[in-house]
């Protein structure tokens, strides 16, 4: 399951949302949004002693990975359709599933991943999303990848088309 939570947090945080500010801003705003989410994961610690060295750079991490994160979601949940996932299926589970964790973003992509791939990931103790209707196998993790592949296609084409017209 870690591997499809990554896969799906990954595709929103490295690919889509640094896309996303690029589009809105050129190099520079993709390399301060990736600047900032990287201080988010390297200074984001959860303990008594070094939270207020991470809490600044999360927050910030929060709202800028707002609408990405939402993109991404959609964009896994349209790749999905094209993989033959059940349409309404996957989306009532990420839209029951999408705030189901700790962070206000990460929720979105992975229930979508875990609705288009009918699968269950969960962090014990924290957060369960989709419904288990299909066990996890090595197939899986290549449905995801093509999944992801295709949000990426999907993506990359409309922001080409975007800076097009922009220009």
């Amino acid at each position: 399951g870690a591997t499809l939570e990554s896969i799906a947090e990954n595709l929103s945080d490295g690919v889509i949302a640094p896309g996303f500010y690029y589009t809105l801003g050129g190099l520079s705003a993709a390399f301060v949004y990736r600047y900032l989410n990287t201080c988010d994961s390297m200074l984001g610690y959860h303990d008594l002693q070094h939270e207020w060295l991470g809490k600044i750079p999360a927050r910030v991490d929060d709202v800028l990975n707002g609408l990405p994160a939402r993109l991404s979601a959609g964009l896994i949940l349209l790749s999905g359709l094209f993989q033959r996932a059940p349409w309404s299926k996957a989306v009532a589970i990420w839209r029951r599933d999408r705030n189901a964790t700790l962070s206000p973003n990460a929720g979105q992509p992975m229930s979508a991943m875990a609705g288009a791939l009918g699968v269950r990931l969960e962090k014990v103790g924290h957060y369960c999303l989709g419904d288990g209707s299909k066990d996890l196998t090595a197939d899986t993790i290549a449905q995801a990848n093509g999944i992801a592949r295709l949000s990426i296609l999907i993506v990359t084409a409309i922001s080409v088309a975007l800076l097009v017209v922009k220009h």
